[in-house]
């Protein structure tokens, strides 16, 4: 059976995927997930959401802390950088 997830999530980075996109929402896994950390979903966002993650094999996925500044690169996807900083105004 195929396993389905229905998640809302800040920042979905999908490289030479798009096919994977409907109207209706997301339809395979993405290549990055990118989640901003809030103090009133805390467990939920860094440790129910990493389990979730790992069950779909989300190739990697960043926890960012909005009092955090300075750049996240990724590992998966070769140039690929935010500037905390730009973002967190």
């Amino acid at each position: 059976m195929k396993a389905t997830l229905f998640t809302y999530e800040d920042y979905l980075k999908l490289e030479d995927r798009l096919d994977i996109v409907k109207g209706e929402g997301i339809f395979g896994t993405p290549d990055l997930v990118v989640k901003v950390v809030s103090p009133n979903t805390f467990k939920k966002d860094t440790e129910d959401k990493r389990r979730i993650y790992a069950q779909f094999s989300i190739k990697e996925h960043w926890l960012v802390f909005p009092e955090e500044k300075g750049k996240v690169c990724s590992k998966v996807l070769e140039g690929f950088c935010i500037d905390l900083g730009e973002v967190f105004l």
